[in-house]
């Protein structure tokens, strides 16, 4: 044990065996112990899916298209590395005939790439979907998901055009709005 130079009063040297109560050690114990687990859980916590992080609607139908036409964009977004996102587009739509098909689709591209513009789009996901009748209202979803290596920003389009018939379509938002998400899904595995 050593001694304070002033008065010569021993202190606990740092190869010493505590000179404190027993339930005063198992504290010290515990709470060096409790930092490890908190440091596992927040490692935790900074990998689990970090829920909803962009919404939007739209209110305003479309123009009637077949060929090769973007709906909406949401013009930047900035999507972090090592993480899964899943992008939806819930929507509702009708055709002009029936039996028409159509690819509706969601893309990343350039953010300096201008809205409408269908070229660049490096395509995320997507359906193909079949129309039922002329003038009937049909819902569907789709979804697309992204894993970036480095962080991204990007810009995110929702396409679609007629892959087969000869009808056009309509994506509606009046009556039946349109909704855009994009959710983290957590740390990639």
């Amino acid at each position: 044990m050593a001694l304070t130079l002033a008065n010569s009063v021993p202190y606990a040297g740092p190869n010493d065996a505590p000179d404190v109560p027993y339930w005063q050690q198992r504290q010290a114990e515990f709470i060096d112990t409790d930092k490890t687990s908190k440091d596992a859980r927040l490692t935790a916590v900074e990998k689990a899916a970090r829920g909803q992080l962009y919404f939007a609607q739209t209110t305003v139908n479309s123009g009637s298209f077949a060929s090769a036409t973007v709906v909406s964009n949401i013009p930047s977004f900035t999507f972090l590395a090592g993480r899964r996102y899943r992008i939806a587009w819930e929507f509702s739509y009708n055709t002009s005939v029936g039996g028409t098909y159509m690819s509706i689709c969601i893309g990343r591209c350039s953010t300096t790439d201008a809205a409408g513009l269908t070229t660049g789009i490096t395509n995320l996901g997507g359906r193909t979907i079949h129309t039922d009748g002329a003038g009937l209202t049909e819902s569907r979803s789709v979804y697309g998901y992204f894993n970036p290596a480095v962080d991204t920003t990007v810009q995110i389009k929702f396409y679609g055009t007629r892959t087969a018939g000869s009808g056009t379509m309509v994506m509606l938002g009046g009556s039946e709005p349109a909704y855009y998400t994009i959710e983290d899904l957590g740390a990639q595995l």
